[in-house]
């Protein structure tokens, strides 16, 4: 047998379309015939062709996002990117008939009730005449993050992308960082208009997709293609306003403490990093150290956990370090033919580099636990069931931060802690943007900048921007690339970190049953629903209320110990 290939040797191959149209035709042609057993077996055959399909697509995706300047893996990117309305055609097709089948019953006895939930709601989402819309919609993504990505700001005599800039806003020098936030919003505000514009064409094309598929707005529509089977807009209301009541108050407690500890008249945005009055640890060593000590972290944590790292290392499957021309943030992304995750971040000698490590191999454990599962829609679950995954998982490394941080790992545990806590709220006031946008898609950009600053001082009451005139004028929320490019799905992590917060208070109490819980929620994927796998992993329903009150009282005591 063939040695399993790095990352470097994982060949890209265009899949013939007419090849691949011709597959799906023959297996429709199939389900005519197929009884039980059949119908089973081509359920089989259609995932190993998507998978196929998806594999290639990743592949060239990644390389894309690790090199924005290469034209001819962005050309190839834009070809598959406009391929993208036709296979969901074929795939939509193939999805009403297995549901039409008179022998549909034997796909759920044998994957599960998900797999016929997923398909359902997936049917619901697509129809042909929405093509050109998505193909623009990709474009328009596209250009986002080209414009990001571009970034080329000269600051103490060298030049950073967005990302690298980032350093700075951590700096004890409080004059450094008030230069690099306004070197930042120098940026946005010389691309603001063009900023507006791509937004406000992505706003009106995704309204203009939902009507085109009956709905009234493009909100029910996105919830949709989340796959959010078991929650509505009202739930994520009802957590919203929790996140009002109990974290808020708490969140400007910590700030007002942070202001103390500074020693300022007044916390400004680019005080905000310095979570306990100082900068943050950062980690020791490059980024070689950064993975030699996460290798040795995750063999200590599990036997599972060790074997997973040792096969990404010896495989390749990162790209970590920030360089010009690379995509900006960080993400897990699977190879679903080779049965591999992968994971891209943009390293810059912040405490980041360690907690990016964490998230997104808390991605990759899960998609590596899930590689066997026999359906495509089974290897990843849904957006918010992965955060749990991920953000869980920066939790139950805590007690290995001296690895990366020696002497400072206390201090790293309180300022994740105050950061995990205070995200809430900026979650949440993503999420009601986003509501309001698409419940109002022909309000322009003036009127966008003014709620996102209005649900500022509901959710963020503390930011004060002083002069980065850009920022004050509402216009923060255009460096949210999820916004752009993934819309809706920023309350994910709010959803995910109710949770992940849940795990971390059990470990206090049992370190072996929180593992063991964690352990669990991986192997099914998505072959389980977000609130099924909640009840699996042993948490409580976030939407329930009391679950946060109970949640933020634990978490408020751990910072007092410190503050």
């Amino acid at each position: 047998m063939a040695a399993a290939p790095s990352f470097a040797e994982m060949e890209y191959r265009r899949v013939p379309l007419e090849e691949m149209k011709s597959q799906h035709e023959a297996l429709r042609q199939q389900l005519h015939s197929a009884d039980a057993n059949g119908i089973v077996e081509i359920a089989r055959k259609w995932t190993q062709l998507r998978s196929r399909y998806e594999t290639m697509s990743t592949l060239n995706q990644v390389r894309y996002t690790i090199d924005t300047r290469d034209t001819v893996v962005k050309e190839e990117r834009k070809f598959l990117d406009d391929q993208e309305p036709t296979i969901e055609e074929w795939n939509t097709v193939m999805r009403r008939a297995l549901l039409a089948h008179p022998h549909r019953a034997s796909l759920e006895k044998q994957f599960g009730r998900q797999f016929i939930s997923s398909m359902e709601t997936a049917v619901q989402t697509f129809d042909p005449k929405i093509a050109e819309h998505l193909k623009k919609q990709s474009d328009l993504s596209m250009q986002y993050t080209d414009l990001i990505a571009s970034a080329r700001i000269e600051f103490e005599g060298k030049t950073y992308n967005l990302s690298g800039l980032e350093q700075f806003l951590h700096d004890e020098r409080r004059e450094i960082r008030h230069q690099a936030a306004f070197k930042r919003y120098e940026f946005f505000k010389t691309h603001g208009a063009e900023l507006d514009r791509i937004y406000d064409e992505l706003v009106k094309i995704r309204h203009a997709m939902a009507k085109e598929l009956g709905y009234p707005n493009f909100i029910p529509l996105a919830y949709k293609l989340l796959f959010r089977t078991d929650y509505g807009p009202n739930d994520v209301a009802v957590l919203r306003e929790e996140v009002r009541k109990h974290v808020v108050p708490l969140a400007t407690r910590w700030r007002e403490r942070q202001r103390q500890l500074l020693g300022v008249d007044e916390l400004c945005w680019w005080d905000l990093k310095l979570l306990d009055g100082k900068p943050a640890p950062r980690p020791q060593g490059d980024a070689d150290t950064i993975i030699q000590n996460t290798a040795r972290m995750y063999n200590e944590l599990s036997p599972q956990t060790g074997e997973f790292f040792d096969m990404m290392r010896k495989r390749e499957l990162f790209d970590l370090v920030t360089k010009e021309g690379k995509a900006g943030g960080g993400y897990c992304t699977s190879f679903s033919d080779f049965g591999v995750p992968f994971v891209f971040s943009n390293f810059n000698g912040t405490k980041g580099d360690v907690e990016v490590m964490t998230h997104e191999c808390g991605h990759a454990f899960q998609c590596w636990s899930s590689r066997n599962q026999p359906l495509l829609e089974y290897r990843w679950p849904t957006y918010e069931a992965c955060e749990i995954h991920s953000m869980g998982m920066e939790f139950l490394t805590y007690p290995w931060m001296e690895l990366f941080f020696g002497a400072a790992a206390e201090r790293f545990r309180l300022v994740h802690m105050i950061e995990s806590v205070v995200f809430l709220p900026y979650g949440c006031a993503v999420d009601e943007f986003q509501h309001f946008v698409y419940s109002n898609p022909d309000c322009g950009p003036e009127a966008r900048k003014k709620e996102w600053s209005t649900l500022e001082k509901k959710y963020l009451p503390w930011v004060n921007y002083g002069d980065l005139e850009y920022a004050s004028k509402g216009g923060f929320w255009q460096g949210q690339l999820h916004i752009y490019n993934a819309p809706f799905y920023y309350i994910d992590y709010v959803l995910a970190q109710t949770c992940a917060l849940q795990i971390w208070k059990k470990s206090r109490e049992n370190r072996e049953r929180a593992l063991q819980d964690y352990m669990a929620i991986c192997p099914p994927g998505g072959s389980q629903s977000f609130l099924q796998l909640v009840k699996t992993g042993g948490l409580r329903n976030p939407f329930e209320p009391g679950v946060l009150s109970g949640i933020v009282a634990e978490a408020e005591g751990y910072v007092g110990k410190f503050l």
